[in-house]
């Protein structure tokens, strides 16, 4: 096997006559991934939704948008929560930032549901996926009390409720919409919904039911999605596009925001950084997530797949801390350098390296021959 790249000046050739998807990073389920040190320390997990990136912490759920303040919802009167992971996923991520190896972090496991554990008395909390919206469940024992549950918010301008029920959350970078809540008790086998609707207290929200039968388990579901009129929200390009019989790799470039710190000028990214994932053949499931960048602006242009599963990815860096291994070249000789990396089967790093020389290079294609 011969591995041919060429430099270029800004172009993207693809090895495959694929035209990738801009958005295909859109249709990966939504997931959480246990925090290992790929984010804040005080985040347990994270996932990322549609326009959107979003955190659980003991305390608090933060959503984050590449541009504006986060909105931090808390459970007020609530506990802080053990949360816990539920339905392990086949998918993981790798994590290759910076050149410090202590930092970089792989086969990052995948969950379809995180559950916060007697945040208020007799109340769980489960957080899930409805496509790339969050979902999250207030599960009630018997007897708990719906009335103690007030959701409070930060980074919020202003707070209504439309005619159809949907509570609007106005913020700098678009609205975050809970759709009307869902209410129900499983009742001899079949789903029995009761009435409910938000009720806007100040800056917090509360639950309003009609009666209900308080001896069996209640759930209410509310839906929270991101709609902007500003564009440009945090998001995944697809640059690069390779299929074969086992699944399909999709490589490019991610803005999403990291976890948003308390002052707000330190909420966003200030760059992109690389990525590869491969889906299943059917185009339903995550195989793996790999980033692959440092602190300047990277970006994933072109990709090729051997016959066991290895891809060799190249593109182009800005970030002088770039995460190398096995390298030819391992510092940054111009302003951006083109570069060179292959990827085992599961999305681990088996190689990266910086390419030529002092002046500004970009490598727009791969082959393998």
């Amino acid at each position: 096997m011969r591995l041919t790249i060429s430099s270029l000046a800004l172009a993207a050739v693809n090895v495959l006559a694929v035209t990738p998807d801009r958005n295909m990073m859109s249709t990966i389920p939504l997931h959480f991934e246990p925090n290992l040190g790929q984010t804040d320390g005080r985040v347990s997990f994270t996932a990322r939704g549609s326009g959107m990136s979003i955190y659980l912490t003991a305390s608090e759920t933060v959503i984050a948008r590449r541009s504006g303040a986060p909105v931090r919802m808390k459970l007020r009167g609530g506990r802080a929560a053990r949360l816990e992971p539920l339905e392990r996923l086949p998918g993981v991520s790798n994590y290759y930032r910076g050149n410090d190896r202590k930092k970089w972090r792989e086969g990052v496991p995948h969950y379809a549901r995180v559950r916060a554990k007697d945040v208020y008395d007799g109340v769980d909390v489960v957080y899930y996926g409805n496509g790339r919206r969050l979902e999250y469940d207030f599960i009630l024992a018997p007897h708990a009390d719906p009335s103690k549950i007030e959701l409070a918010y930060e980074g919020t301008k202003s707070m209504r409720v439309d005619r159809d029920g949907t509570l609007v959350l106005e913020t700098a970078s678009g609205e975050l919409r809970q759709h009307k809540p869902l209410v129900y008790q499983e009742v001899e086998g079949r789903r029995v919904e009761v009435a409910a609707s938000y009720r806007i207290r100040g800056e917090s929200v509360r639950f309003e039911l009609a009666r209900y039968d308080t001896e069996k388990p209640l759930v209410i579901d509310p839906i929270l999605e991101y709609g902007t009129y500003l564009g440009g929200s945090g998001s995944e390009i697809a640059r690069a596009i390779v299929a074969d019989s086992t699944g399909v790799w999709v490589g490019g470039l991610t803005n999403s925001p990291d976890f948003p710190k308390n002052n707000p000028a330190d909420s966003t990214v200030a760059s992109s950084e690389g990525f590869v994932a491969k889906f299943n053949s059917s185009g339903t499931a995550l195989v793996f997530s790999t980033f692959l960048g440092g602190t300047g602006a990277d970006e994933v242009t072109a990709m090729a797949v051997d016959g066991s599963g290895n891809s060799f990815v190249t593109g182009f860096t800005f970030s002088q801390d770039f995460p190398v291994l096995a390298s030819l070249q391992a510092t940054l000789a111009g302003n951006s350098d083109a570069i060179l990396a292959r990827l085992g089967p599961s999305g681990a790093l088996i190689f990266a390296t910086l390419l030529v020389g002092t002046a500004d290079d970009i490598c727009g294609a791969i082959a393998l021959t």
